[in-house]
């Protein structure tokens, strides 16, 4: 996390915030309002990834090869590539985007 650039880094930790004030709000009052700001940062997120926005696709890929699961330590992560960082961040605003459009369809 600290070798993350710094748009990245903050979209990171917003996602955290967003997704427990989104947790928070659904259980209180049963609405889909809260998937809004979700949508929103998993947007940002994914397009900062998908245009590898200074570095941010590269640094994810190198941690994910620095840093394999447990059980594969032997082998080569190979969806540790920026490519397939980019199509997280792809699949990322095409899920951001349904988000939103839930949050405000759904009421």
């Amino acid at each position: 996390m600290r070798k993350l650039p710094q748009p990245l880094k903050a979209l990171c930790l917003l996602w955290i915030a967003c997704f427990l004030a989104t947790a928070i709000l659904f259980l209180a009052h049963h609405d889909a309002w809260g998937l809004g700001p979700l949508g929103v940062v998993a947007i940002l997120t994914g397009l900062t990834l998908v245009s590898d926005y200074r570095g941010g696709a590269t640094a994810m890929a190198q941690a994910a090869r620095a840093h394999p699961p447990r059980g594969f330590a032997f082998t080569y992560p190979h969806l540790a590539n920026r490519t397939y960082a980019r199509i997280f961040g792809a699949v990322a605003v095409v899920a951001g985007a349904a988000l939103v459009v839930g949050a405000v369809t759904l009421r």
